[in-house]
């Protein structure tokens, strides 16, 4: 969804944080599977999922930082508001796990 908007925005205003949110979702993704990796049977590595998914939060608020004051589609607020519910969801599991 972002990466198409990136894609397609024609103003720089919101192009480039388009662009920034690009990366911090790929961030956020990257921390998602680490934690699933570290939560999983093998590993139970709670405590590195737990960090991992709060860098994964963390990408997506970074990500809301940037859209800021911007007008945007509403779509995309209420995604990254989703997406960070479910890092916080996975937190929560893996500190409940340590």
């Amino acid at each position: 969804m972002i990466k198409d908007l990136e894609r397609t925005e024609t103003d720089p205003k919101l192009k480039i944080p388009y662009g920034s949110c690009v990366k911090e979702y790929e961030l956020s993704n990257r921390a998602i599977e680490e934690a699933k990796e570290f939560a999983s049977a093998n590993s139970k590595a709670y405590l590195s999922a737990s960090k991992a998914a709060s860098r994964a939060f963390d990408s997506i608020s970074m990500c809301e930082a940037y859209l800021e004051g911007l007008k945007m589609p509403d779509h995309v607020s209420t995604r990254n508001l989703w997406f960070e519910r479910m890092c916080n969801i996975d937190k929560i599991f893996s500190d409940l796990l340590i």
